[in-house]
């Protein structure tokens, strides 16, 4: 689980750090310079729509960039229902140490005060009868949270798998779209998310596919 909480923490963050460098790099100073320096309007607006529209193609926002951005959104989507599924994972886990352990604890209060009062061959049908009972309280509260949990482990591993496969396929797409020279933007931010080939081991294999691949759903 740690693993792919880390992966999907190394995408957020890479895709992150390069749309702030798009806004944060040298070309604003530019564009600065030039609002300052404009003798009309017509010439500020000029250079502020430019500058815009700059940040529109990095920040994959063009309508050319529409299979991209479904990429990046299916993938977040996939983080947060993972996220989700962790928390609510996390919840049946403590519930059900919560429930043993309030169960074990009346056992022990119970034949503690037994053995106290002296009644133990009296009332030892009594006790016995209680405890089965308890036992019985004890096992089938952990059995039905248990179908649960492994409900949950079998979700938190669909999209875990379904992350990893849409992730995949972006840096698929970059890569082509870096190749083929139309979005040299790109390098950097193949450059962040995928260092050492993080995500996308063969590149050579899959990169035709991704041409005529659907739109991800």
């Amino acid at each position: 689980m740690l693993l792919q909480v880390n992966d999907m923490l190394h995408y957020t963050k890479s895709l992150m750090n390069y749309l702030s460098s798009q806004i944060a790099n040298g070309r604003w100073e530019e564009v600065r310079k030039a609002l300052e320096t404009s003798q009309s309007i017509s010439s500020m607006d000029e250079a502020h729509e430019q500058y815009l529209d700059q940040l529109l193609n990095k920040f994959f926002l063009l309508d050319k960039h529409t299979t991209v951005i479904q990429y990046i959104l299916t993938t977040f989507n996939h983080i947060m229902r993972y996220v989700s599924q962790v928390d609510e994972l996390v919840t049946v886990l403590a519930r059900k140490h919560t429930s043993r352990s309030s169960s074990l604890s009346n056992l022990r209060r119970s034949s503690l005060g037994r053995e106290l009062t002296g009644d133990k061959d009296e009332d030892q049908s009594e006790h016995d009868e209680d405890e089965a009972t308890g036992l019985q309280a004890t096992t089938a509260q952990p059995a039905l949270l248990g179908k649960e949990h492994k409900q949950l482990n079998e979700e938190l591993a669909k999209s875990a798998s379904e992350f990893k496969r849409q992730s995949h396929f972006l840096v698929v797409m970059l890569t082509a779209m870096h190749k083929h020279g139309a979005s040299p933007h790109v390098a950097e931010i193949l450059t962040q998310l995928n260092f050492n080939y993080f995500y996308h081991k063969q590149e050579h294999h899959h990169a035709p596919a991704v041409l005529t691949r659907a739109a991800p759903r």
